[in-house]
């Protein structure tokens, strides 16, 4: 969508994407699979990020998508110890960048170990292929919408 500042493009893109969301909820409109990633008890998510002008971070918009993702799955699955689980394993050694994104998941990545200090172009790097791999995880489950 394109438009002015204050013409209501976030505010019509959230009512879709609400409406779509509250009406898949149900129980019959779950897909089954019997694979342990698709642990979740809805299979449409949805979240947006508005990078807003003279934010210092460049990566604000897609970070706001993830952590209201991550915060959408981890409050709807049925077995929270599997989600964590799973997502640990999909996430790797970069397991501890989900601190960074979602300063509320210590409890899920407690036992994680320390990363290592990377120079700064090996570290963005690193940290776009976490982001990379983390939606990745969470659309193979889900059906996801992102509006950046």
């Amino acid at each position: 969508m394109a438009g002015p500042s204050g013409s209501g493009k976030t505010v019509l893109a959230n009512q879709a994407l609400s409406n779509r969301s509250s009406k898949n909820r149900s129980p019959s409109s779950s897909p089954s699979s019997s694979s342990s990633s698709s642990s979740s008890s809805f299979y449409f998510i949805h979240a947006y990020g508005k990078f807003e002008a003279g934010h210092t971070s460049p990566y604000s918009a897609i970070l706001a998508c993830v952590r209201s993702l991550l915060l959408q799955v981890s409050t709807n699955v049925p077995d929270l110890n599997i989600w964590k689980g799973d997502l640990l394993s999909t996430s790797g050694a970069s397991a501890r960048l989900l601190l960074n994104l979602w300063p509320e998941s210590s409890w899920i990545i407690a036992n994680t170990p320390v990363l290592e200090d990377l120079p700064v172009q090996e570290s963005r790097v690193r940290f776009e292929m976490f982001i990379q791999t983390l939606v990745q995880y969470l659309a193979r489950s889900h059906t996801l919408a992102l509006l950046l």
